[in-house]
């Protein structure tokens, strides 16, 4: 893990920590009568409370064993009325009287950071693929790709804020709204016709430094918006540095003004003597206490949960295929439209001729589908209830079968793919489905669920007009009301 960045920082905070509703109003004093006789006006202060909260703490240096000193942070306390009087000489009684009065300045208590220390501390955090899919595929496979970057975590920042970099537009320029996407499966086009994809980059521009690198994936909306949560709000909910979760939330009952420390970040240790200024009785008075501070400088650690279908990996393409924004019904063997162009996938996938194939095609992107291309194309249809009842699926002793009318013949080698679904109804991996294609749904019993193996490495990749979507293992036969997709799809 890196050291500690420099940078916790220091700031002023001037909280007012009255009661509002306890304050009490000051009556108009009456106007002084005149006399006769003169004296020169004496002062006095009524009491003050002493009582204030500390909010703050100062800036950490480059090495947990160094230390920063003058730095500061302040809070401010009102004294208990809030009143200043000054005495004028009416005598009555032989005595001075008060007669006209005036507001104080609040006393104002300065925190004094002389030496602070940041304690690294490393929070985990889960990128489930039951709900953000293709999204913690991507983030995946761009870690395992250039694992020299370290991606798999990343350290917090005073004031961490999203830094947007170049990439998603660079995709965007690469990837323009010109023919291809029309040939998105029906479910990812509402019926406005609004595609429900996006680019979602890793690293995220919440942890990216201004202008860094940063891979693209064009993948399903809800799976982005998923995905982005496993991160949002890391660094204020768990790291005590100026900007992130130094103070806690405004508390207005009490009367703050900003909010006062978060003690479970920040640590304030041994305090010095306190020294008091007041250059004159209606001056503020300042007091400034120093103090030696620890604070958690959070780092944030990305693990991944596959559920049943495993990890993505070389050997699968890293779940490309799988991903309901590829338009392959026109971009045919390039499951790489939803990357950057210059995507080292381009480079390391496929066969020699594959790879050339796809240099030509991606060249293409920029503008709208050649004729050729449209020809070959099959834009997406709806999909009805019968579907799968004019060539039904079946489940055999030896394998797995579809039957034409009264003819059953049985699948080899070749003809078919099981797939793991990421839900119950397998709707997303259905949503990839072409027309020319049959598949079932065989769902798994509760209790076996979980005891399914991952997608099989050993089974052959799918040919275009057969491709069968299964979520269990063999049942005993395959039943007629399995669910289809009615629409949509």
């Amino acid at each position: 893990m890196p050291g500690p960045p420099a940078g916790l920082g220091v700031h002023s905070v001037h909280i007012d920590s009255r009661d509002p509703a306890k304050a009490k109003a000051k009556p108009k004093p009456k106007p002084p009568k005149k006399t006769k006789t003169k004296a020169p006006a004496k002062t006095s202060a009524k009491k003050s409370s002493s009582k204030s909260k500390v909010t703050s703490v100062a800036k950490t240096t480059k090495s947990s064993s160094k230390t920063s000193s003058g730095m500061t942070t302040r809070t401010t306390t009102a004294s208990a009325d809030g009143d200043f009087c000054e005495l004028n000489p009416k005598i009555k009684n032989g005595k001075r009287a008060p007669t006209k009065c005036a507001k104080t300045l609040d006393p104002e208590h300065v925190t004094e950071i002389t030496k602070s220390v940041a304690v690294l501390k490393t929070y985990t955090q889960t990128c489930s693929a039951a709900k953000a899919g293709q999204a913690c595929y991507h983030y995946y496979s761009v870690i395992e790709n250039n694992k020299a970057q370290n991606w798999d975590h990343f350290t917090c920042t005073d004031g961490q804020a999203r830094h947007d970099g170049s990439a998603t537009a660079v995709w965007e320029n690469e990837h323009p709204k010109n023919g291809w996407r029309d040939y998105l499966p029906k479910a990812m086009t509402d019926a406005r016709g609004v595609v429900s994809c996006q680019r979602d980059e890793y690293p995220p521009g919440y942890f990216n430094k201004a202008g860094a690198a940063q891979i693209i994936r064009w993948l399903p909306q809800k799976d982005n918006d998923a995905g982005g949560k496993v991160w949002a709000g890391f660094c204020n909910k768990y790291d005590g540095g100026k900007g992130n979760g130094q103070l806690r939330a405004q508390n207005k009952k009490k009367g703050y003004a900003e909010g006062e420390i978060n003690n479970d970040l920040v640590k304030l240790g041994k305090k010095g003597n306190e020294k008091v200024k007041k250059p004159s009785p209606q001056a503020k008075a300042t007091t400034t206490t120093p103090y030696e501070a620890t604070f958690t400088r959070a780092v944030f650690k990305i693990e991944f949960d596959w559920g049943l279908k495993g990890a993505p990996n070389k050997g699968n393409d890293w779940f490309l295929s799988d991903n309901a924004c590829w338009p392959k019904a026109i971009a045919t063997d390039d499951p790489g439209y939803n990357l950057l162009t210059d995507d080292a996938w381009y480079t390391t996938a496929g066969t020699p001729q594959q790879q050339a194939d796809r240099k030509k095609q991606k060249a293409l992107y920029a503008k709208a589908p050649p004729a050729n291309y449209v020809t070959k194309a099959i834009k997406p249809k709806k999909r009805n209830a019968a579907f799968l009842h004019e060539r039904e699926f079946e489940i055999l002793e030896d394998g797995y079968g579809v039957r034409h009318g009264n003819i059953s013949r049985r699948l080899v080698d070749g003809e078919f793919e099981i797939i793991q679904c990421t839900s119950k109804d397998c709707k997303e991996e259905r949503s990839l489905l072409s027309e020319d294609e049959i598949a079932a749904v065989i769902p798994a019993p509760e209790e076996k669920r979980e005891m399914l193996p991952g997608r099989s490495e050993a089974l052959p990749t799918a040919v275009p007009e057969s491709k069968f979507i299964v979520s269990a293992d063999k049942r005993e036969a395959a039943s007629p009301e399995l669910p289809a997709a009615t629409a949509g799809y």
